[in-house]
């Protein structure tokens, strides 16, 4: 094994999903509903507002506006900014056992990659991180930046290409199933973290030192 590849929210701080489901309690709707709104088909990359955004096709805006029309389809109004105001507080519980290991396996020799759906006005990713991240991560693969959003296989092969190593030489973590199924069909080793608490995480990087 020569690199190791992380998806960001969901690995390294609560997955944005928390947030939504949190909204939807409020609002006394169905979870899974609320998500489908604002995230559209997590298991498909398509044309939903929400993956047009993680692809930096539109803006911000634009991808308010179709959301709160979409969900009007469904008797609902449903604003993503005040979603957003759910992202604060995850931004809160940060992976710090995980964040300390990937220096330890830095000085090991691991190249190191990040993979994320990402948008451009969530830029402040880096600054969660006690350290530069381009000085830990080699490849930083931002799906607002590359065009390509998981579970495209596209994010990962220019991710490989640019690590300089095979599928085969390479692990991939992920809190969502599609993503790990995704890099898997590419031959990458994979693991799914469900899960930051800390016994779930010491299994991960048991693990991956294993492997």
């Amino acid at each position: 094994m020569k690199a190791l590849l992380f998806d960001f929210a969901g690995v390294f701080m609560n997955s944005p999903f928390t947030a939504v489901d949190d909204v939807a309690a409020t609002m006394q709707v169905d979870a899974l509903l609320l998500r489908a709104i604002i995230f559209g088909d997590y298991r498909q990359d398509n044309d939903h507002p929400w993956h047009q955004l993680e692809r930096g096709e539109i803006s911000l805006d634009e991808t308010r506006e179709a959301i709160l029309c979409l969900s009007r389809e469904h008797q609902l109004e449903v604003d993503i900014f005040d979603v957003f105001a759910g992202f604060a507080e995850l931004e809160k519980h940060s992976n710090d056992l995980l964040v300390g290991q990937l220096l330890q396996w830095k000085a090991m020799g691991y190249k190191l990659a990040m993979v994320t759906n990402n948008i451009k006005e969530f830029d402040r990713w880096r600054q969660m991180f006690p350290f530069d991240v381009d000085d830990v991560f080699d490849v930083i693969a931002d799906s607002c930046h590359l065009g390509t959003r998981k579970p495209d296989p596209a994010i990962f092969e220019y991710t490989l290409s640019e690590l300089g190593v095979e599928a085969e030489q390479a692990l991939f973590v992920d809190d969502y199933p599609t993503n790990v199924s995704a890099a898997e069909k590419l031959g990458i080793s994979s693991y799914c973290l469900t899960a930051m608490d800390v016994k779930s995480v010491e299994q991960f990087i048991d693990w991956v030192n294993s492997h």
